[in-house]
């Protein structure tokens, strides 16, 4: 318990040292890459629920393992920040939602790989108001596919995974416009590839884990959006299994 404790508490200092930097560095952010969701199922009828705090604003998460070797997932990350800096007050707002389909398997007798595809939307809003008198501010949509393998170890008190997403992220319906000078019109419609790998860890007890991740976002091609290049959160996970309900689990 004491070094579930010490976890969290890491944890949450690196997470406000993170939005810190992450909010303040990135004025006009458009896309803000959400937790890799690594449920790491051993069986049929699993259920993984996440619930935490990031770069990408608050989180929920929720996988299914339908079979001993399919799953799906549904994700939804929800970012709003009014913040003041020495060139004026920006209002920042990233909301993102997405549905995957998984397969895992048993790679060893704690150690299971994964890999998950799906599809998901989002919407970014920046604005910012200055003190010189300049109004200014920047919106779009964007869709996302992802493929995303994994592998980890798991316990009942421990658990650490790998992973590798690789995402397509397509912006459309971009605008922007200030009230002193015309802002540069980017393309009405661009496509980006990123690769983003991440480590995962919970520590805690059979169905409830205190969960951290850390990786990094990055564009394969040059992109004239801005994105946040750090992904990194913390938080809850659940998970409900049958192996935690009878008393000959393996740690």
């Amino acid at each position: 318990m004491q070094k579930c404790k010490i976890f969290y508490a890491q944890c949450v200092k690196l997470t406000f040292v993170c939005l810190t930097s992450l909010i303040f560095t990135s004025c006009y952010t458009l896309y803000r890459p959400n937790t890799l969701h690594v449920p790491l199922f051993k069986e049929k009828n699993e259920l993984s629920l996440n619930a935490g705090a990031g770069i990408s604003g608050t989180e929920l998460q929720a996988a299914y393992s339908v079979t001993n070797n399919f799953a799906v997932m549904a994700n939804g990350s929800f970012f709003n920040a009014n913040v003041a800096e020495p060139t004026g007050i920006y209002r920042k707002e990233n909301n993102f939602g997405e549905i995957g389909l998984g397969y895992f398997q048993h790679l060893g007798e704690n150690i299971i790989g994964e890999v998950f595809s799906g599809f998901g939307v989002g919407k970014a809003f920046n604005q910012g108001n200055f003190w010189i008198g300049n109004n200014s501010f920047n919106r779009a949509n964007y869709t996302r596919y992802f493929v995303q393998p994994s592998i980890g170890f798991i316990s009942n008190s421990f658990e650490l995974a790998g992973s590798i997403r690789w995402s397509y992220v397509d912006f459309f319906n971009f605008k922007t416009e200030s009230s002193i000078q015309p802002l540069d019109k980017l393309p009405n419609r661009s496509s980006y590839p990123f690769l983003e790998p991440a480590l995962t860890a919970r520590i805690g007890y059979k169905s409830v884990k205190i969960f951290g991740q850390i990786g990094t976002s990055f564009s394969l091609v040059s992109i004239p959006y801005a994105y946040a290049p750090l992904i990194f959160s913390t938080g809850l996970n659940i998970k409900i299994a049958q192996r935690y309900k009878t008393t000959s689990t393996t740690k």
